[in-house]
């Protein structure tokens, strides 16, 4: 019986996806070029940038430069989701949106591979139902608006509208995550103990004494169920990475906020759909800038990325892009970052493809 070609998974790993990959795992980056990309160390729960990615045609490698382990792709999803092997392979595919069932097959490979495919969903399956909460647990939060939130920016009207609240127990900022029809999802928490956010845990999902509130990331759409009034009536949505983003946004124009977050780069076709389905006509892809100047390695990973995406909409509407051109922004900003004023700028500034 033929076996499925695992190198022919790794080979369509490459320098655009691969940010995709670690994104959904939690590690940004601070440099990127077209065959080496510096991750966040999640393999040791640190905020330094020691995690190298180096591209080797076969999915590429991940070099840890302060314990020196290095793993391939599927390995290093195995050590960091605690998976099995087939397990790491199918989050992979799914993550990636890579066919298992369109990959080659070859028959000489290794017998622990046989029978792989089976395993494997097809990579456009309809998804499972996203789990649901019973919301009463937001009675735990506060509704106390925390001094850093507000120095970000984001008003104490605005936290009040997304249900963000202080979980005194773990010391976290709650934030809850509802699907479109406005259920309860997830709760997302930011840390503020500082022992624990320089072991690399800035966000994670909450936890209480009884329960685990983790949900899927790249199945929902930050801020869709309370601004969805404002794009319907507008038929435009700006594309944030993070969640204080739109917070941001929702305390700069009030109901007026026609935006939804993303939970980082990756944008897919369920995310897509969720938005054309409330009539859209104009999207504005607004990244955070990661990139030091507008040129070289570093913007080209942008410029590919902002493409991805753009790629999603292009056929069903508008797209425009709100990228710094006029040094605005620092580096790893969001467009949202520096107020009202810097905003319309970017905005009016805006490319239309």
């Amino acid at each position: 019986m033929p076996m499925l070609d695992i190198q022919s998974i790794k080979s369509q790993i490459n320098a655009d996806n691969i940010i995709d990959l670690m994104d959904s795992l939690g590690a940004d980056y601070n440099f990127a070029s077209s065959h080496e990309i510096h991750f966040r160390s999640i393999c040791h729960g640190s905020d330094s940038y020691k995690l190298y990615w180096y591209d080797d045609g076969s999915g590429g490698r991940l070099h840890c430069h302060r314990d020196g382990e290095t793993w391939d792709v599927i390995g290093f999803v195995e050590f960091i989701k605690h998976l099995d092997f087939i397990p790491a392979v199918e989050y992979i595919c799914q993550t990636l949106s890579i066919n298992a069932n369109e990959v080659s097959e070859r028959s000489d490979v290794d017998p622990w591979q046989k029978d792989l495919r089976r395993w494997l969903p097809n990579a456009e399956a309809e998804p499972e139902p996203l789990t649901t909460y019973d919301p009463s647990v937001l009675r735990l939060f506060k509704p106390m608006p925390h001094k850093s939130w507000l120095n970000d920016g984001i008003s104490a009207s605005a936290m009040s509208k997304f249900g963000i609240g202080w979980y005194g127990r773990n010391a976290q900022v709650a934030i809850p995550v509802r699907d479109p029809d406005g259920n309860l999802v997830g709760i997302h928490a930011r840390n503020t103990r500082r022992a624990i956010v320089d072991t690399g845990r800035k966000y994670e999902p909450l936890r209480t004494l009884t329960k685990d509130y983790r949900f899927p990331t790249g199945r929902v759409c930050y801020g869709l169920y309370e601004n969805q009034a404002a794009i319907k009536s507008s038929h435009e949505v700006v594309l944030f990475e993070a969640p204080k983003s739109t917070l941001q946004m929702v305390t700069m124009l009030g109901d007026s906020a026609s935006c939804v977050s993303r939970f980082g780069w990756k944008c897919n076709k369920l995310r897509r759909d969720m938005l054309l389905d409330l009539g859209i006509q104009r999207v504005n892809i607004a990244l955070d800038r990661q990139y030091h100047k507008p040129s070289g390695d570093e913007f080209a990973v942008y410029v590919r990325q902002v493409k991805k995406i753009a790629a999603l909409f292009k056929p069903y509407c508008q797209v425009g892009i709100i990228w710094d051109k006029q040094d605005r922004l620092g580096y790893k900003d969001s467009p949202s970052d520096k107020g009202l004023e810097v905003w319309n700028q970017l905005y009016q500034e805006r490319t239309i493809l």
